[in-house]
């Protein structure tokens, strides 16, 4: 699966500058939707734990802690470091870059938190395009990144099962079962896992 992401990172992902210290912590989110798209936060930790916390359409609402294959988290911090979006501006709604907005879509952010406690940040708003219809340069990177999170992430495993999005009814296209913010990620994760 790393070999995998590795390949996705040299094929599709442009590399930039890399930040001069190394990440702590990878938080990975992407919001509601008008429909059946996940919302949830996925935070990866250095020795290879996550915490996931579901706000709605997933399989497990609410915070669930795991781990992942080994490596795991050195892998998306070069993939995080490698796409090059923490150096741009995010691509949202009000910005020049996103002049033809199509409502009722999600948001996908990464921050990065690095060993010297500053942070970053990026935030794509998947309904923004440029005003002649084509999508923003910017975008198409952050959806190839997007869809390497996934892969990394086990999304069909630990996210959303086709299930899940299979038993969606119309009546929960607006129910979310929590909110951003009444879903903090617990860390260290060990102490929650050694809890269970």
């Amino acid at each position: 699966m790393l070999a995998a992401l590795a390949g996705l990172v040299a094929a599709g992902l442009v590399a930039q500058a890399e930040h001069q210290v190394a990440p702590a912590l990878i938080v990975f989110t992407e919001t509601n939707c008008y429909g059946p798209c996940p919302a949830y936060r996925f935070a990866i930790f250095p020795e290879d734990e996550y915490a996931m916390c579901g706000f709605a359409h997933v399989d497990s609402p609410g915070v669930t802690p795991g781990t992942l294959p080994e490596g795991a988290f050195a892998a998306a911090a070069d993939l995080v470091l490698k796409s090059g979006l923490l150096n741009e501006p995010s691509i949202v709604p009000g910005i020049f870059a996103c002049s033809r907005v199509y409502t009722d879509q999600s948001s996908m952010r990464v921050e990065a938190i690095f060993e010297d406690g500053s942070a970053r940040e990026f935030e794509w708003y998947i309904g923004c395009y440029l005003r002649n219809g084509l999508p923003h340069p910017i975008s198409v990177r952050a959806g190839e990144f997007r869809a390497a999170m996934h892969t990394l992430i086990g999304y069909e495993t630990r996210v959303q099962s086709e299930a899940t999005r299979d038993a969606v009814t119309p009546d929960d296209l607006f129910r979310t079962s929590r909110s951003e913010a009444s879903c903090p990620i617990p860390y260290p994760v060990t102490r929650t896992l050694e809890e269970e």
